[in-house]
């Protein structure tokens, strides 16, 4: 496996009875209390503010639907993340759990 971590299928399958409402709710919140953080951390230099690296500033994401509406980037960053090429690997202090933790995180958004 890539980075030592296995992709997880347990990571998209939904929540038993759990609603739309239930999911888009916890993954506002996972975005708002985690995985902000760490875009701010690891991408926030090329991504954030005044840097507009690639035309993808990670500000112009608030929300889940905002996301969403923009699935097509989001792919691309998933992408990226998950093959070790971004954040820069010269650069980037990103965990293989980080990684995995905001990989997974985007394919639950998009995905279930």
């Amino acid at each position: 496996p890539l980075l030592g971590v296995a992709w997880s299928q347990e990571a998209v399958q939904p929540q038993p009875g759990a609603t739309s409402d239930d999911l888009d709710t916890r993954l506002n919140r996972e975005f708002s209390e985690e995985m902000r953080k760490l875009l701010v951390t690891h991408c926030g230099d090329c991504h954030m503010g005044d840097a507009n690296e690639a035309g993808v500033n990670f500000e112009d994401y608030t929300s889940i639907d905002k996301i969403r509406e923009h699935a097509s980037t989001w792919e691309q960053v998933r992408g990226v993340v998950w093959a070790d090429a971004m954040p820069p690997p010269e650069d980037s202090k990103m965990t293989p759990e980080e990684r995995k933790k905001l990989v997974d995180w985007i394919q639950r958004a998009l995905h279930e």
